[in-house]
């Protein structure tokens, strides 16, 4: 089935693709920007308490308003200039630069008013208090030296003088835990937004089913996203309504590509091949590499022979079925029998005796073709042969390796069916999965979209993890 793809896909939006990953990372976000307030706030915890001492000057002057806020600024600004800066170090011997002392005073002055008030800040109450007091000094005499006659200058029409007779006074500040804790709080915030605006833009995610009909290229199936919808059911009746639609054709066999997070999702074809073929039995041929995941390593049949003993014809078909549902099967009991052909042993892996070696290994994840006698013709019999007597669900992980590994398996099937989950799978892999399954195989496709982390339900009791000890009795009377 061919179908056109428009050269850009619509990802929802910005601040759509954001909403869904702020949803989807709460946990983690919420404890990025509470760790970045703990930290700033236990920065802040650990700074030592300032000693501050204060020394006030008032300045008179008898012009109009305009010129006294004039000589007022001008004042503030000697005030806190270099000049009296170096005179403070000249006349305190204190082991600071011109710069240093600047950095430890404040100059102040309320609006309107003809107070000057500077402070030092300190870790030392010592170094604090004697830079105010020397302060009065070192600044009285820079105002004197201003107002000694000079020619062809006016006559000085102000006055300066400490409050308080020269008073100073000193408390100590504790460090702003709780507004450097906030300030840490709004950076976190924003990290976290410019990391998922990142993350959004450069790799959107599927939020819609006709989102992903259009990234995918291939007809939508149907769409389940609702998560309190019982799966088995709802799937019955979107196979009944959307079967003949979509594939013209009385469907015997169907490839299921499982992308994204639906890769983990081993009870899921378990649950399509019951609603997909009701009232008879159904098969589902494990074509995976067997790994985490795959249905045959989650019932427990990983060391069991499989489909490459089959095609190789070093086991019988009948003696290899494992039976799924039922009384005494290792998955949830439905209303039908359904098998299970398992993807057979992994290949052992060679002991290493360096531990790069080891390395590299653990890194490999080994694919369908790593198996050998796996042959396309031969697979195509023996799913004629099982078509023959029951529904048949070829289940294969397109994310566990390339294109060409499940390319053969679509020869043997009669449509594909990709399996995506809203909310998980990415735009360029869906693009990417598309157009292989457009160009590698002439089968009818289509796509079923899952809601974000829809459970598989399962009957109580049942158990997804047990071994297949007892089943394999049952399985060898299948014929």
């Amino acid at each position: 089935m061919t179908s056109s793809v428009s050269s850009e896909t619509n990802t929802g939006g910005l601040p759509a693709q954001m909403a869904h990953l702020a949803r989807h990372y709460a946990p983690l976000i919420l404890a990025l920007v509470l760790l970045s307030g703990a930290a700033f706030g236990g920065a802040a915890r650990l700074r030592s308490d300032q000693h501050v001492s204060l020394v006030s000057f008032i300045v008179q002057t008898s012009s109009g308003a305009s010129d006294a806020d004039s000589q007022i600024r001008t004042l503030q600004s000697l005030l806190h200039s270099d000049v009296v800066a170096a005179d403070l170090v000249r006349a305190t011997n204190v082991p600071f630069t011109t710069q240093q002392v600047l950095d430890r005073m404040t100059v102040s002055r309320p609006p309107g008013a003809g107070v000057l008030a500077a402070s030092f800040s300190d870790s030392s109450a010592d170094i604090s208090r004697l830079l105010a007091e020397q302060l009065i000094p070192v600044f009285l005499n820079r105002v004197q030296e201003l107002a000694q006659p000079q020619p062809g200058q006016l006559a000085v029409n102000y006055s300066v003088r400490t409050w308080g007779s020269g008073t100073v006074t000193s408390a100590v500040e504790a460090p702003p835990v709780l507004r450097d804790a906030l300030v840490g709080l709004v950076l976190g915030a924003l990290l976290v937004l410019a990391l998922l605006a990142g993350r959004a833009r450069r790799r959107p995610i599927l939020l819609d089913p006709e989102q992903a009909a259009r990234a995918y290229g291939l007809p939508l199936f149907g769409a389940l996203t609702d998560a309190e919808v019982e799966l088995r059911p709802a799937l019955r009746a979107l196979i009944a309504e959307r079967s003949h639609a979509v594939w013209p054709d009385q469907i015997r066999s169907v490839l299921v590509l499982r992308s994204g997070a639906t890769v983990g999702r081993a009870g899921l074809v378990v649950e399509l091949a019951a609603a997909a073929y009701p009232g008879r039995e159904s098969v589902v041929v494990d074509a995976t590499d067997g790994g985490l995941g795959s249905l045959t390593n989650v019932v427990g049949a990983s060391a069991l022979p499989g489909v490459p003993e089959v095609l190789a014809r070093t086991a019988e078909l009948k003696r290899v079925l494992i039976r799924l549902t039922g009384k005494g099967a290792p998955v949830a009991a439905v209303d039908q029998p359904v098998w299970l052909l398992g993807a057979g042993p992994r290949p052992s892996s060679p002991r290493p005796h360096r531990a790069r070696r080891a390395r590299r290994w653990s890194r490999r994840r080994p694919a369908v073709g790593d198996r050998p006698a796996l042959d396309g013709d031969r697979f195509a019999d023996l799913i004629e042969r099982l078509a023959e007597t029951m529904g048949v669900v070829v289940e294969a992980a397109p994310d566990a390796g390339s294109a060409r590994s499940w390319q053969f398996l679509a020869r043997g099937v009669d449509a594909v069916l990709v399996v995506a989950e809203i909310g998980s799978a990415t735009v360029q892999q869906a693009e990417n999965l598309g157009a292989a399954v457009r160009l590698l195989t002439d089968r009818p496709a289509a796509v079923l979209v899952l809601g974000h982390q829809r459970s598989v339900p399962r009957t109580a009791g049942s158990s997804d993890v047990d071994t297949v000890d007892g089943v394999l009795e049952d399985s060898t009377q299948r014929a």
